[in-house]
């Protein structure tokens, strides 16, 4: 018997103290963990709100929280490759092979990278830059975001994110100034806020011919600071229809969600019409695809030659910048079935043929390790 009672006064102390813990915490505030305002104690008078306090100021309650979601994660569908969120948006989720960054991880602003990676994807961009400075290229630097930082309020309840910069803006914030970076994701986010137009595909992982063309414009408004003679295209120069698009090189009514295209009978998804953009003088374009690689030649276009290296988000871009520009190569360096790699050198012995006047990095956010080896 003495055994229980001493359980007891035991259970009875930590009650005791958990009760004075509460009532000597902050009596009210605003959790950046939870990104929402606690409940204050002015409050609890209602005798409705007294759980909502105490439950709002129990010491420990992030950590107890973080380790609660952490194993809700690990038994959750948020395992598989696509991720069921709110109002018929889907996202990718853990399992999916085809990034080299954690996909929940790097939404919750944990840091992905080390120090070291942060060091030498700076020094080879440095070498990238450098070689375009010595040829006469100019060099501009894009990391299309991923649909999760666009439309964060559709992910599911209970992935809690960090007041961290992102993974993308730990290492953005360490580029030299001679790098030009071209501003995106706050930007998308502020458009995507106006709630105009959707700009990335609610049943797929890319952005769409939208999120594709306003990044378009924002790639353009860097390159016309160095080529002022270079006219940016508006949706006024291309017929727009409501289409099932889900694809920039045909129409289709077929979703491929990354390795998760498994799963869209699970969910019975419905396409949503979204616009199809369709340059004006599409006649004046001539485009030849090959393996990794795409090229185009305008006749009508701005006389310039540009280069892209990038994933398939740089893909949805390249039919602006055909309409755009007398002649454009892009290399995929994440071709499906493809040995993947940005590889370089390999791409200096084409400049020396295309002699590009523009070079564009363009890796979507999830790809970043990517730039540890551009060789």
């Amino acid at each position: 018997m003495s055994q229980i009672y001493r359980y007891f006064f035991l259970f009875l102390f930590f009650i005791t103290i958990c009760f004075f813990s509460v009532l000597s915490k902050n009596r009210g505030g605003v959790s950046a963990f939870e990104n929402r305002r606690l409940t204050e104690w002015t409050k609890i008078t209602d005798t409705k709100n007294v759980e909502k306090y105490i439950s709002d100021h129990l010491p420990l309650r992030e950590k107890l929280l973080t380790i609660y979601f952490s194993l809700n994660l690990k038994l959750s569908a948020i395992n598989q490759a696509v991720i069921e969120g709110k109002d018929g948006w889907f996202f990718k989720g853990e399992n999916n092979t085809v990034y080299n960054l954690p996909v929940i991880p790097s939404f919750q602003n944990k840091k992905v990278l080390s120090e070291a990676q942060h060091l030498q994807i700076i020094s080879n961009l440095q070498k990238v830059q450098a070689y375009c400075d010595e040829n006469n290229i100019k060099f501009y630097l894009m990391f299309p975001p991923d649909k999760h930082r666009i439309y964060a309020q559709f992910m599911p309840n209970g992935i809690l994110r960090h007041k961290n910069l992102s993974p993308k803006k730990q290492l953005t914030s360490l580029l030299p100034e001679n790098i030009r970076l071209i501003p995106l994701e706050q930007n998308m986010i502020d458009e995507a806020k106006k709630n105009l137009y959707l700009t990335y595909y609610k049943e797929e992982s890319h952005w769409n011919e939208n999120g594709a063309f306003f990044a378009y414009q924002q790639l353009m408004k860097e390159i016309k600071k160095d080529f002022p003679e270079v006219n940016i295209l508006f949706k006024e120069d291309f017929v727009i229809k409501k289409e099932k698009v889900w694809n920039v090189y045909n129409v289709s009514n077929k979703p491929n969600f990354c390795n998760g295209n498994q799963y869209q009978p699970k969910y019975g998804l419905k396409p949503n019409l979204y616009d199809h953009f369709i340059y004006k003088k599409q006649n004046d374009i001539k485009v030849e695809w090959r393996g990794n690689f795409r090229s185009s030649v305008n006749k009508s276009g701005n006389p310039l030659s540009v280069y892209i290296v990038g994933d398939s988000f740089a893909c949805y871009i390249h039919p602006f910048l055909s309409a755009t520009f007398r002649r454009v190569r892009s290399h995929r360096f994440n071709m499906p079935r493809e040995v993947w790699g940005i590889k370089f050198n390999e791409r200096k012995k084409e400049f020396e043929q295309e002699k590009p006047d523009i070079l564009i990095f363009s890796i979507s956010d999830l790809k970043i390790k990517d730039l540890l080896k551009v060789d």
